[in-house]
């Protein structure tokens, strides 16, 4: 029995569907070896205190907007690139993620 290098071909090479399992496939057990088995999220939730009044809040990590102290109404976080920079008047206790 002859076999031709087109019978030798993986049953999986013709269907769009199957690299795409095969790819999914080998992506996970790269990640596996790496040791992540879930992706985590980046972002954080950070416990600041206000310097000023010891008022205690917890904010995102990533604000879009000014974040102010709600006892005293001082800025305590400013967007900056995609993180909160905290202000000189606030500082980081905690994250949570």
């Amino acid at each position: 029995m002859n076999s031709s290098p087109n019978d030798m071909k993986p049953h999986y090479e013709g269907s769009t569907l199957s690299k795409f399992i095969v790819r999914t496939i080998i992506l996970a057990v790269i990640s596996l070896t790496k040791g992540e088995i879930v992706q985590q999220p980046r972002s954080k939730f950070l416990k600041v205190q206000c310097l000023d009044c010891e008022n205690e809040q917890i904010i995102f990590g990533s604000v879009s907007t000014e974040v102010k102290c709600l006892k005293c109404d001082k800025v305590l976080a400013k967007p900056r690139g995609g993180k909160a920079k905290l202000m000189p008047i606030a500082r980081e206790l905690e994250q949570f993620s």
